[in-house]
């Protein structure tokens, strides 16, 4: 009993929504264009739209043009989508699977179509070669760093791969009750079209919000982090410590400890060596201290020369012992920049936050401490009073 849905008519919206999406890819380009693989969308959509317009042609346009043509069009737009997710997630394109299934589909479609006139084998041809592009790009989006954009990525997964196991059972159709024509009124079509519908829409929605998720996620990182040093910055590290000081207050056995640390005659390496050896400074002492604290301390630039250490579950005297191997470590270090050997040494006050009722409190404790190590420069100076 056939169905009571006009394939063509479904054929004609597939295309249309392509269109608007590829739209809808070129205007969000035109606002947010920091990623790659927005391109790869817009062209995906626009090989769809056209490709489905000529599938339409079909009873007035030449064959090579409305099915074989056509055809190519179908198969390049998912191809698209799929290069669109590798360039997002800067992984290589698998240039075989790009080249060889077109070629082969050319080869297949060409002779089913004018060798040996069979419309059910050019339907198990498509699905064949489209079923591993579809497969690629779910790998794609398993495989990647999804965690930024972790929603829109199961928004695209789920349906297209209720989309390929469509193209299996399709396939699996065609070759045991094979459709009269393109346009047969069957259950098989019907679920067919509709689900790429579907699937397209899904694609293109997830793929802008996955730019859009991404963005937002590297906008408050960079919102947070100090650009030269590539540190947390100082709003990062007041942030961490107020969730310090609300864990102290939620367990009066919780306690926590920080370093402030300053670079010694920083104004100094500037005026003799210039500002490229101060940046230079800088990076290396970060890297130190990094390289140099627990899997559970926060280290983060302060300002200036100026940096934090925050050392959870971790009393003072604790904090004092790294402080001094921080500058022991420094007082070895002989550090190349232009061919020329320089060091360098910094100062550090310690302060715990066991009786300080806030973020200024501990602040204070540590700037006295470190006030007193720059006295003498070189130093390390532990709940100066």
């Amino acid at each position: 009993m056939p169905f009571n849905l006009d394939i063509p008519t479904v054929i004609i919206l597939i295309a249309f929504a392509s269109l608007l999406q590829a739209c809808l890819i070129i205007a969000f380009a035109f606002l947010v264009n920091e990623y790659k693989g927005l391109a790869y969308g817009v062209a995906g959509n626009l090989c769809l739209a056209f490709g489905y317009i000529l599938i339409i042609t079909r009873d007035v346009s030449p064959n090579w043009l409305s099915i074989i043509i056509s055809n190519e069009l179908l198969l390049a737009g998912i191809i698209f989508f799929y290069m669109a997710l590798r360039k997002f997630t800067a992984l290589p394109i698998n240039r075989y699977l790009v080249i060889a299934l077109p070629i082969i589909c050319l080869l297949s479609l060409y002779y089913f179509t004018y060798q040996d006139k069979n419309m059910a084998m050019r339907i198990i041809t498509m699905s064949v070669l489209i079923v591993p592009v579809i497969v690629a790009g779910i790998i794609t989006l398993l495989f990647s760093d999804h965690k930024k954009y972790q929603i829109s990525v199961f928004f695209i997964i789920i349906p297209a791969a209720i989309y390929g196991i469509i193209l299996v059972i399709r396939a699996i159709n065609a070759w045991y009750d094979p459709p009269q024509t393109i346009f047969s009124n069957t259950l098989t079509q019907i679920i067919n079209y509709t689900m790429l519908f579907v699937t397209n829409i899904s694609w293109t929605a997830g793929f802008v919000n996955m730019n859009s998720q991404r963005l937002q996620s590297d906008l408050r990182e960079s919102a947070n982090t100090d650009i030269l040093t590539g540190l947390p910055n100082r709003r990062a590290a007041l942030a961490f410590l107020k969730n310090e000081f609300a864990r102290q207050s939620r367990n009066e056995d919780y306690f926590f400890s920080i370093l402030i640390i300053d670079l010694d005659l920083f104004k100094e390496i500037n005026d003799q060596f210039g500002h490229d050896t101060g940046d230079f400074v800088l990076i290396k002492m970060a890297t130190i201290f990094r390289d140099m604290i627990r899997t559970q301390d926060h280290v983060a630039r302060w300002g200036g020369d100026e940096f934090i250490i925050i050392m959870p579950q971790t009393r003072s005297c604790e904090a004092y012992a790294l402080g001094k191997r921080l500058i022991e470590h420094i007082n070895l270090g002989k550090f190349l920049f232009n061919q020329t050997a320089q060091k360098w040494t910094v100062s550090i006050g310690v302060s715990e936050s066991a009786g300080c009722k806030d973020i200024d409190d501990i602040l204070k404790k540590a700037d006295i401490a470190l006030y007193q190590s720059k006295h003498t420069r070189n130093a390390i100076t532990q709940e100066a009073s």
